[in-house]
């Protein structure tokens, strides 16, 4: 189970602030200590799992809160979200926490993610409230199962972050000095593009994958 849960690795952010590292470590070794126990514990993996998930789509939102802020300042005229200034001007990615988890999958439409893998997304934050989130007998039974599902959803949905990837290339080779490392400018820029490890195996940022230490 922990060699498929890890791969949730491969699309949460290489480097983070002190603080959202330290959640993030939390709730893996949650998912280590449940996944080490006994069987009869290993349903409520997906408690933590799913929160390793939320944050790695609230970090695509950030992403594309960055790289189209126009289009995702006008989303806040729809009453399908919620018009706050914490959220509009997203700061961290615990902001988007005062969207619900359904009205924030939506913003990717910014970025014209398909609508299938919208709807794939949504049934896993809804299987999650309606079975598992509430003292309602709800247990997971094949855990497995269900953390593939999470993680091919990341998969699918990544496709749609080329275009994305490809403006942070251009920018890069422009604001980068002609002496600079590139080891050292990658360094530099990665926790503010909040840039993860699947970012740098497609697209022109490939060019820059020898030079991250994940």
């Amino acid at each position: 189970m922990l060699e498929e849960a890890n791969e949730i690795f491969n699309y949460l952010p290489i480097r983070t602030n002190p603080a959202e590292n330290d959640y993030i470590n939390h709730l893996w070794s949650a998912i280590e200590a449940i996944s080490n126990g006994d069987s009869s514990a290993h349903a409520f993996t997906m408690m933590p799992f799913h929160l390793l998930f939320m944050l790695a789509l609230q970090y695509k939102i950030l992403r594309i809160a960055k790289e189209k802020n126009s289009e995702y300042l006008t989303c806040f005229t729809i009453s399908v979200c919620q018009n706050s200034e914490k959220v509009s001007k997203p700061q961290s990615v615990y902001s988007l926490t005062e969207l619900k988890e359904r009205s924030m999958v939506d913003l990717l439409k910014l970025i014209e993610v398909d609508k299938t893998i919208i709807k794939k997304i949504k049934n896993l934050i809804d299987y999650r409230n309606d079975t598992l989130a509430h003292a309602k007998g709800g247990i997971e039974p094949n855990p497995v199962d269900r953390i593939e599902e999470y993680i091919q959803a990341l998969r699918d949905l990544q496709v749609s972050f080329a275009v994305i990837n490809n403006i942070v290339a251009e920018r890069w080779k422009k604001e980068k000095e002609k002496d600079q490392e590139i080891s050292e400018f990658v360094e530099l820029h990665l926790a503010e593009e909040y840039l993860c490890p699947a970012d740098f195996k497609s697209t022109k940022l490939s060019k820059y994958y020898s030079e991250i230490n994940e």
